[in-house]
């Protein structure tokens, strides 16, 4: 997994430094995580699994992988999901990869909860729901900054959810085996929140600004002036007149 975000990290930064090379680069992105889960990796899955299974790909590892997790599951473990489904050809597996990412990141979900401990990790996927949200917004501002590394953490985020989404069955091993991955959305969501924040503050004072210069500053501008104005009573009441209900729910030091 570190492999390929590295990998996929250094090639986006080549497009930055070479741009001239940008169309080389980009295509040979799928091709290196090809080579890399076909073959590289299944010298490694061989070495360590030669006893239990023949000379397969990755496709046939990670298959075999899920259908050892079920039959754990079917011996008597307790939460338990989606161990109807099998998928046994790549069109199953990539139909099937969405969903296993979802739940891998997000069990246990609220009609999953049977005991008290399952509700508070179940808050931990409510959380993780609402981090995705942003991270979206999150993802579209750090790509401006920062493209190499938001591509990269993308791309090792997706690799390791989908693989990993795919092979688990089991709640709690969902729960352990996200911790190494999910800050990765926790990271992305924190950065969308604070941008979101940020922006509602600055639109809250750009429009109190404009009403201060059009609406006050002119009344005591003519006040300085000795222009004949209303009543003093008049000229305060209709400065109070501004609306800072939307301003104050920011905290006192933001509000400067």
């Amino acid at each position: 997994m570190y492999a390929a975000t590295l990998a996929v990290g250094m090639a986006f930064y080549i497009v930055q430094w070479r741009r001239e090379c940008a169309a080389l680069i980009v295509a040979a992105v799928p091709a290196s995580y090809y080579l890399y889960f076909n073959y590289l990796l299944d010298f490694f899955v061989d070495t360590i699994y030669r006893g239990h299974r023949g000379n397969e790909g990755f496709l046939d590892f990670i298959i075999f992988s899920r259908a050892a997790r079920i039959r754990e599951q079917e011996r008597g473990a307790r939460t338990g999901y989606l161990i109807d489904h099998l998928p046994e050809t790549l069109t199953g597996v990539v139909a099937f990869a969405p969903v296993g990412a979802i739940y891998f990141l997000y069990v246990p979900f609220p009609w999953m909860v049977e005991t008290p401990i399952d509700l508070i990790v179940s808050l931990e996927g409510l959380v993780a729901m609402a981090y995705t949200v942003f991270a979206a917004f999150g993802v579209w501002y750090m790509r401006k900054r920062q493209l190499p590394a938001t591509v990269a953490l993308i791309a090792g985020f997706l690799t390791f959810v989908v693989i990993y989404g795919f092979i688990s069955v089991n709640v709690g091993t969902s729960v352990r085996q996200r911790q190494p991955i999910i800050w990765v959305l926790f990271l992305f969501g924190g950065i969308g929140l604070a941008e979101r924040f940020e922006g509602q503050l600055e639109a809250a004072t750009d429009r109190l600004r404009d009403e201060y210069t059009t609406r006050v500053a002119p009344l005591y501008a003519r006040e300085e002036a000795n222009e004949p104005t209303p009543t003093k009573s008049d000229t305060v009441e209709e400065a109070d007149e501004l609306d800072l209900s939307e301003y104050k729910q920011f905290p006192r030091n933001e509000r400067k």
